[in-house]
């Protein structure tokens, strides 16, 4: 008999602590009806939270992007000459041109000091571009001013600590999926993509395809260059 009912026992406990089957199986059936209502619950503040972001998605009309770690990987490769030289993504380029297109707003925003990125946004049509910042806030604000522009109107997209304050003053904050985690911990949404990766073709092909801008019908996209 003793051999029967240890059978049913619960690991770890004593001789003294058997229960018998039945009273496992409504044990657990127990915790599995919790597990089940708890799932419930976050399905529901999943679904909540999916219809209030595309809402927000609804009412942008400016991207303010980051550049170092947002349009590339935030990888620098460094000449013999001490050039430094980053990767674009043209899928990336080809959601920036044709949100121009559009009529949104862009503006980059990046503490680097580079000739080859103000070429590479100009050629896609983007024109306020600040560079060598030592301080995002300010040009944050004279964008949004400049193009009378609300909170709730602006999204941001950064990835890294100096990113911090326009996350928290953007109406919208974004990031690419390895964002560090103190962006992430502030973000509305966070890309399934890269810095680098076409994360920013991401987030402004759900902002387009919500607003019904993304279909082209003259899907010929020209980077400025002339080869």
């Amino acid at each position: 008999m003793k051999a029967i009912w240890n059978k049913f026992r619960l690991p770890g406990f004593t001789s003294g602590e058997i229960i018998n089957n039945f009273g496992y199986n409504r044990y657990a059936l127990s915790h599995i009806s919790h597990l089940i209502s708890h799932i419930s619950h976050l399905t529901s503040q999943i679904s909540c939270l999916s219809t209030m972001f595309l809402e927000k998605l609804k009412h942008i009309k400016a991207f303010i992007l980051d550049v170092d770690g947002v349009m590339t990987n935030g990888m620098l490769l460094v000449t013999e000459s001490g050039e430094l030289l980053r990767q674009f993504n043209i899928k990336d380029g080809y959601a920036l041109q044709l949100a121009v297109k559009r009529g949104f707003k862009i503006a980059v925003v990046s503490g680097a000091r580079s000739k080859g990125v103000e070429y590479r946004l100009k050629g896609l049509g983007i024109t306020d571009i600040y560079l060598g910042l030592d301080s995002k806030t300010a040009a944050y604000n004279d964008f949004i001013k400049k193009n009378e522009l609300l909170p709730e109107q602006v999204l941001f997209m950064g990835d890294d600590i100096p990113d911090l304050e326009l996350m928290k003053m953007a109406g919208l904050a974004v990031c690419p999926a390895d964002a560090v985690e103190e962006i992430k911990a502030l973000a509305h949404y966070i890309s399934p993509k890269n810095g680098g990766d076409s994360c920013v073709r991401d987030i402004i092909e759900k902002v387009m395809k919500v607003q019904n801008l993304w279909t082209d019908v003259d899907p010929y996209a020209s980077d400025g260059n002339m080869v």
